[in-house]
């Protein structure tokens, strides 16, 4: 999934583990444990 600049993405995913990974000049890497009913802005 790719954006633009200033743009927003919303993705919903199953309780649990997840990396979000965010790839651009430098790399960066963000793991999530995901709980169910909750919402997270990254």
């Amino acid at each position: 999934m790719t954006a633009a600049s200033k743009t927003f993405r919303l993705l919903e995913v199953d309780p649990g583990s997840h990396t979000i990974v965010s790839k651009t000049e430098n790399d960066a890497v963000l793991k999530v444990d995901a709980v169910a009913g909750r919402n997270y802005f990254v």
